[in-house]
């Protein structure tokens, strides 16, 4: 009866911004529930709680500290009971929420509180999106900074340097020329719009003619390039073109983003969500783990292994063929995540005849030397949550994001 009254509430209000909290007595899958009450075979209320969610529109809230927010008094069960919903809109105001199951005292319940203010992590990575690649003073500022830097040294240093000045001028052509997507979608409407209007009662003059046509045109190149951005940003593949346009596809892409992110850990018992020390606690996690204590290598003398004949042996270490190296580019795939070059296949490609005699260069070196400088092979560590609202280390699984230079060797 309570849940028939909110949506009735809810399709009578105007009211946008949405947070449904409190004791829901339901769950939402098995594994919500631990004990002897755990009534499951023939139990519909999770089926209905499910569906009242769905019609309602609500997004659950990123939880973390406890799993279950209700104790039965003798020990036996334990639940996760209480939770916080919120309708897409609130997630678009606040997009960092996430709900805190803090301890209970004489209560059978935990309390829940909702914490909405942004963290400043610090700045986030770069990386160039495929959008940029259809305009054209993209190419010219590419093609332009790329031939005027000058460097000495090894070729992979020389790459190394040409990619992080193409980094730093990319940066200021994007914030002072082309700007944000979605603004300038908004602009041209807005435009548009007000053209239509002033002519809505009367013929449009040439010049209003030729300046709708150019508004619409610039509109369809706008809404292109934002929704790449989009699609990229999601990393969703399954969607086809024009998904990007719907409400699913926004609420998909917040629940990943915050799903994926780390809002805090459990440090020695107690939830830290201050960044500072979040990035200590990480640091110090992987620095013991990637920290090798024994030097000694093990040795293979006396194992007897087939040898390779002259001709086999020739072909292995003859040097590479730039056909060789140009189909290695072209076998990787175009948008995998970037590392901290922030380059993917996909621009190399488009830029392959600005780049490849740098590209070349380098490769060859590396098979006369067998060595890369220092730096040359730096890379992210990403860490995909293996659990639901993972909150120790041990719970992520850590993904190496190399840069696209050291995929090709």
């Amino acid at each position: 009866l309570l849940w028939d009254s909110v949506r009735q509430l809810k399709q009578a209000s105007q009211i946008k911004l949405w947070c449904v909290l409190g004791d829901f007595n339901c769950i939402r899958n098995p594994n919500e529930r631990i004990g002897k009450t755990a009534r499951l075979v023939g139990d519909n209320s999770m089926q209905e709680f499910n569906e009242w969610i769905e019609d309602m529109e609500l997004l659950e809230v990123p939880n973390v500290g406890r799993q279950y927010t209700w104790f039965r008094p003798n020990g036996e069960s334990k639940s996760r009971l209480d939770r916080a919903l919120i309708s897409p809109e609130w997630r678009d105001m606040w997009p960092e929420s996430v709900q805190f199951t803090l301890a209970r005292n004489f209560s059978d319940h935990c309390p829940i509180r909702i914490k909405a203010n942004n963290v400043d992590w610090g700045p986030k990575p770069f990386r160039i999106f495929n959008c940029w690649l259809t305009d054209k003073s993209f190419k010219d500022v590419v093609n332009h900074c790329w031939n005027s830097v000058q460097v000495s040294g090894w070729g992979a240093y020389v790459l190394k340097e040409k990619i992080k000045r193409l980094k730093g001028r990319l940066k200021i052509w994007n914030k002072e020329e082309y700007g944000d997507t979605f603004k300038k979608v908004q602009q041209l409407e807005v435009e548009l719009n007000k053209l239509e209007e002033d002519t809505l009662h009367r013929h449009m003059a040439d010049l209003e003619t030729s300046r709708r046509k150019k508004l619409q045109e610039d509109l369809w190149v706008a809404a292109q390039a934002h929704e790449t951005l989009l699609r990229q940003k999601s990393r969703t593949r399954w969607l086809k073109e024009g998904d990007c346009n719907t409400r699913f596809f926004h609420v998909r892409v917040n629940a990943n983003r915050n799903r994926n992110s780390i809002k805090g850990l459990l440090i020695e018992g107690v939830w830290t969500d201050e960044p500072n020390k979040v990035k200590e606690e990480i640091r110090t996690f992987f620095s013991n783990r990637f920290h090798e204590a024994d030097f000694q290598r093990p040795r293979i003398d006396g194992i007897s292994f087939k040898s390779l004949d002259h001709q086999q042996n020739s072909m292995l270490v003859a040097p590479f063929q730039e056909s060789e190296i140009q189909n290695a580019v072209w076998d990787c795939g175009n948008d995998k995540s970037p590392g901290p070059d922030g380059i993917n296949f996909r621009f190399i490609k488009q830029f392959w005849d600005t780049l490849k005699h740098d590209i070349f260069r380098y490769i060859h070196e590396f098979h006369a030397n067998g060595a890369i400088p220092r730096g040359c092979n730096a890379s992210f560590i990403a860490l995909i949550p293996k659990i639901s609202n993972p909150q120790h280390l041990g719970e992520y699984k850590p993904i190496s994001l190399i840069g696209c230079m050291y995929k090709i060797v």
